[in-house]
């Protein structure tokens, strides 16, 4: 993951017909990573999926193409250690999908308010 390349991922354009937009679900395997915090060395440990293939996601006139590690803010309700029984494992989510905000962020997209969502396939990928 290159957060400093963000500017070489977020390319202007139209979505494809392959990509997400902001409100669409994202399916992979859940991990947690953590990272020093630039400015102060803090740690700052986030979950993320990892989707099975590369993911192309629009936000407004952005896209960011060859996604392949999405960070997951959970929503408040979601059960924290039901999540780390779900370590390893292929699940989907459904919440805000964003663009990197801030030093704490530890992937280019983001997906705020983040609940599990939906049944997946053998593959891993969500049953649409």
């Amino acid at each position: 993951m290159a957060i400093a390349g963000i500017a070489l991922l977020a390319l202007p354009g139209g979505a494809t017909a392959k990509c997400l937009s902001p409100n669409d679900a994202v399916a992979g395997t859940l991990r947690k990573v953590t990272i020093r915090h630039p400015e102060n060395s803090q740690l700052i440990t986030n979950w993320h999926i990892v989707p099975s293939e590369p993911v192309c996601v629009t936000i407004g006139d952005v896209t960011w193409k060859n996604q392949l590690d999405i960070q997951i803010d959970f929503a408040k309700s979601v059960d924290l250690a039901k999540m780390d029984e779900q370590l390893g494992m292929p699940i989907g989510f459904k919440g805000k999908i964003v663009g990197f905000r801030d030093a704490r962020d530890t992937a280019d997209i983001i997906v705020t308010d983040a609940k599990p969502y939906g049944e997946l396939d053998d593959a891993g990928e969500l049953k649409r």
